[in-house]
């Protein structure tokens, strides 16, 4: 296999298009078939400044390798006034929230990024993560669980909102939660 034979075959090998344009060329008695190549060019205004002019940009090749490193330089940004949430009201972010969200690698596009750009989001999510996390603990531990709905079931909300404990406390169950030890080894 000559050198040029593995050149112009490795995208067929490696990483084969999937678009594919061809025509039929007649040649004599012969059909031939040629590929053309698909090229797209797009122009987008993704840093958001409005200085250059459209004929003094400069197209730039970007692919799997090097989308990253383009995020970083051009760093596409937008604000948002997001609506406020009756979650957000108990964490002191009752109004509308501005958030300005920039963009240097493309995982900033996953909800969970988004998130975390945002602080009170962000606190919210970590509250569920938690959450989540003890519900977690309580799967399979029996005891800890039948403590902990005693314990739900004694506290009253109360006039201006905030819980009110009826009763004695269920002690054991929060230092159940406090140790991370589950019950039955405690």
């Amino acid at each position: 296999m000559s050198g040029i034979d593995n050149g112009q075959h490795w995208l067929d090998r490696n990483r084969p298009p999937r678009v594919q344009i061809t025509y039929d060329v007649e040649i004599g008695d012969a059909v031939e078939k040629k590929e053309l190549p698909l090229v797209v060019g797009i122009l987008a205004d993704l840093d958001g400044t409005k200085g250059k002019v459209v004929a003094e940009q400069a197209f730039r090749e970007i692919d799997g390798d090097n989308f990253d490193e383009m995020l970083k330089e051009i760093a596409p940004t937008v604000t948002l006034n997001l609506p406020a949430s009756s979650q957000l009201a108990e964490h002191k972010a009752a109004k509308a929230l501005e958030a300005t969200f920039t963009f240097t690698q493309f995982d900033h596009f996953n909800p969970v990024e988004l998130l975390r750009m945002v602080p009170a989001l962000k606190e919210l999510y970590e509250e569920r993560q938690r959450l989540r996390d003890m519900l977690a603990r309580l799967d399979g531990n029996v005891k800890l669980g039948e403590q902990l709905d005693a314990e739900f079931r004694s506290v009253r909300p109360a006039p201006g909102g905030a819980p009110e404990k009826s009763g004695k406390s269920g002690g054991k169950a929060e230092e159940d939660m406090a140790g991370d030890t589950p019950p039955d080894q405690a």
